[in-house]
Formats: C-alpha cells, structure tokens, sequence
C-alpha cells in the first residue's frame, strides 16, 4: 500500500487521483493518507515482479536507472480516470 498521491484543486481542497479521496477541508499542504485502492500502474509492477523482472535488474540490464517508479504513478493515474470516464462519475481530470 502506497500514500496518495494528492493534487490540489481550486477550491484549496486535495484530491488522490488514484484513489478518488477528497479532503472535506481546506488544507495549506497536502495530507498523508494511504491509499485504498490499488492502480492499474501496481498491479502491472505485482505480475512484473511475479515473473522476475524486478527495478534492480531493469536497471542492471540496461545499466541506468529504470524509471519504474514514474512509469508506474503515470499508470495509476491513466487508470484512475479512465476508470472515472466509464463509470459515468464525470470527466476526467
């Protein structure tokens, strides 16, 4: 389980993409939390890693850093709206 990943919207409310969490409150700074819901970006990193490819050898086998972890955010966020667009609760983003 990983924290949210909070976006802040313009009313000075935070939001997780990833998880649909809103604050009810205003806050200057983004709160911690962990998210409940796992994203596309993670369950892609779970069966990845249940086949043995792993950050460590990614980045061993092409001798820089992976950029897993940036690839797997982007998928979590891809996932969360479009699983907002079919489920009819607005548009994304």
């Amino acid at each position: 389980m990983s924290n949210c990943t909070f976006e802040k919207l313009p009313d000075g409310r935070w939001s997780c993409p990833v998880c649909g969490f809103q604050t009810k409150q205003v806050f200057d700074t983004a709160p911690r939390r962990n998210c409940t819901k796992r994203g596309l970006g993670d369950v892609v990193a779970d069966c990845l890693k249940a086949v043995g490819v792993t950050k460590r050898r990614v980045s061993r086998l092409f001798r820089r850093r992976c950029g897993c972890g940036e690839r797997q955010s982007t998928l979590n966020k891809l996932g969360a709206k479009v699983s907002q667009l079919f489920s009819g609760s607005g548009k994304p983003g």
